[in-house]
């Protein structure tokens, strides 16, 4: 497996050239139009390489890429096509990803829970200066950070949101949407949950006789294998 091969603490030389870049490393580099794998370093192209020998630039094996035998090592497949082919072809897809709707509102989701978070870092300060990471907060502050994020206005409306949305949230932010929904100040908000008792009547009454059977058939099972 080349990936086990990187050396990414290596420097190439004309007759030695390690393989540097791991999966990720490459495709950044090449969306950033700086990727050389020719030396496999991320700052510039393969015209502009200060190492005049040429190697594959799948194994840096001496010989050419398009006979290389050995998997790809960007996809981990075995393949007809050149490496940088298979680099583009990915580079593509998260391009396609990046600007298509459902990853937009992602990216606004993920921006609200890092707003959210950022002001409950800040509420938590308050209470300790010295507690800054609001995944780790001490047990005796658990109460007093709860309390403080619902009846943040900021927090509350944020959490909403991202209620309403369907968003999945990390376990201490979905603590504090629990324990807001629960509080006198989350009853009155878009989407809170009625407190128990609070509970309306909707007006539907449940039916009072029972269904019809379903007819009598020659053969019982019948019905049965048409619904399976």
């Amino acid at each position: 497996d080349l990936e086990n091969d990187v050396r990414d603490d290596q420097e190439p030389d004309e007759k030695f050239r390690p393989l540097r870049l791991r999966r990720i490393s490459m495709r950044d580099a090449f969306v950033k139009g700086s990727l050389c794998l020719n030396c496999d370093a991320p700052g510039h192209k393969p015209i502009d390489c200060p190492f005049k020998r040429k190697v594959c630039w799948n194994c840096h094996g001496d010989h050419a890429g398009a006979i290389c035998d050995r998997k790809c090592r960007f996809c981990h497949k075995y393949h007809d096509f050149l490496i940088i082919d298979c680099i583009k072809k990915s580079s593509q897809r998260a391009s396609i990803w990046k600007n298509s709707r459902p990853a937009k509102e992602q990216a606004q989701l993920d921006g609200q829970i890092a707003t959210c978070r950022g002001t409950i870092k800040e509420l938590l300060v308050e209470l300790d200066p010295s507690a800054t990471d609001i995944t780790d907060v001490p047990g005796e502050l658990k109460p007093a950070l709860t309390e403080k994020a619902c009846a943040d206005q900021r927090v509350r409306q944020i959490l909403f949101n991202l209620k309403m949305a369907g968003s999945l949230l990390d376990d201490d932010l979905f603590e504090i949407l629990q324990a807001l929904l629960r509080s006198p100040a989350g009853g009155g908000a878009p989407g809170a949950l009625p407190a128990e008792g609070q509970l309306k009547d909707s007006g539907v009454q449940p039916p009072k006789n029972a269904a019809p059977p379903l007819p009598d058939s020659k053969f019982p099972w019948a019905e049965k294998i048409f619904l399976d």
